[in-house]
């Protein structure tokens, strides 16, 4: 047993040092689990394991030295000594490769720091620690594609009160991050749990983190009866995030009305939540529900309901201007005027909306109502170009005056 011990650490090392690319951290822990494979620990395999870790915390290994002290088996546990490795890995790595368990070894620290494990407990240490490695401003972030070190233990210090003030909001959106980017359980619950009690509190915000939640991960993972039930229990948090005050859900809220299979061609429900959203500042629905109301799409043509959230919504949203200069063009609910129109037209262009630019190119190419400047068609038929999204360098400047009448 003595001599196949050796022999495996031998050959182990080898193909260490012959495969820079492989020898790295990674097989040292492979390696170490590898000489304590055999039940117990005696003390022949512990001196080995021993040697072994002396090579694997060279050249920025320390962490998988580290994990091994922190939970064996192939040494006895000594969390002193795996603090010690652990905080070297953290400070001290440079390679690409080791930069991740860099940052896994930091928040190995700042776990230490907060449990008193290996360290006196130190919970200013473990926050800075922390949030050094916890990108900032993920707490409100939806995208978390990778694993993000370090915001579940700031989530704890933010759910605890430690060094900084109590904020469970702010606790939910962390453990949330950490849920996301890490497929952590522990977290995904603690994140429901607290964002849900900020929702109880009348915080938009903790309810919006809650419908989210439900649209990342699946519902009966909160709730063991709403399998399936995804989207009606997100919605039904959106409709909570409304009623306290936040547009921007009350539009979402509108918008799964709009386009959910299930509520398919419930217009005026979906207009209900719009109108909502646009009283609560959320301006771009008011252009939405101005627009619906002039065409009569789904619900019975009304110009003046239409005129009223145009004009509501003009002060900041092209489609709102748009619409109120549609207004004034066709004399629609108001005495026609071409000269307010084509006002109204050029702020709805200055706020980048597409018709607004196309409408004043064509008012300025035919003279409607103000004198022909082709000049000025030229200008605002090129802002409708660039308007429209991606195009390729340069293509928008090099339309001229004869192109105008080729574009639509």
């Amino acid at each position: 047993m003595k001599y196949l011990i050796t022999i495996s650490i031998f050959f182990m090392t080898s193909i260490a040092f012959a495969n820079p690319a492989k020898n790295s951290a990674s097989i040292c822990y492979e390696q170490l689990e590898a000489i304590g494979s055999s039940n117990g620990v005696n003390e022949y395999e512990e001196k080995a394991a021993q040697k072994k870790i002396q090579y694997c915390s060279l050249g920025g290994r320390h962490y998988y030295s580290g994990k091994t002290y922190n939970g064996g088996p192939v040494v006895k546990k000594n969390y002193s000594r795996a603090f010690d490795l652990f905080n070297r890995a953290c400070n001290g790595v440079n390679t690409r490769y080791a930069k991740e368990k860099s940052k896994l070894s930091c928040e190995y620290v700042s776990h230490m720091y907060y449990e008193g494990q290996g360290v006196a407990k130190n919970d200013k240490k473990s926050f800075e620690y922390a949030k050094n490695i916890c990108p900032e401003g993920v707490e409100k972030s939806d995208r978390h594609a990778r694993r993000l070190y370090g915001c579940g233990m700031l989530g704890k210090i933010y759910r605890d009160g430690l060094v900084v003030k109590k904020d469970l909001l702010m606790a939910a959106g962390l453990f949330r991050a950490d849920c996301l980017g890490g497929e952590n359980t522990s977290s995904c619950m603690q994140s429901y749990r607290y964002g849900k009690q900020s929702c109880s509190m009348g915080k938009a915000d903790g309810c919006i983190l809650v419908a989210k939640l439900y649209q990342k991960v699946k519902a009966d993972f909160f709730d063991k009866k709403n399998v399936n039930n995804t989207v009606n229990k997100s919605t039904e948090y959106l409709k909570k995030a409304c009623k306290v005050g936040s547009g921007l859900s009350c539009a979402t809220v509108g918008n799964v009305y709009f386009r959910n299979k299930d509520n398919r061609g419930n217009i005026n429900k979906g207009l209900e939540y719009y109108k909502i959203a646009c009283k609560s500042k959320y301006i771009s629905a008011c252009g939405s529900v101005a627009l619906y109301y002039m065409n009569g799409e789904g619900v019975k043509k009304d110009h003046k309901v239409s005129y009223k959230y145009s004009k509501i919504g003009c002060g900041s949203n092209g489609l709102s201007c748009a619409v109120l200069a549609d207004h004034y063009y066709n004399g629609f609910s108001v005495s026609k005027s071409l000269n307010k129109a084509l006002r109204f037209f050029i702020k709805s262009c200055d706020y980048g909306n597409t018709y607004g630019c196309s409408r004043t190119a064509e008012i300025y190419m035919n003279g409607s109502g103000v004198k022909k400047n082709t000049k000025k068609a030229l200008k605002y038929r090129i802002k409708q170009c660039k308007s429209q999204g991606r195009v390729p360098d340069n293509y928008c400047e090099r339309i001229t005056e004869k192109d105008l009448l080729k574009i639509k």
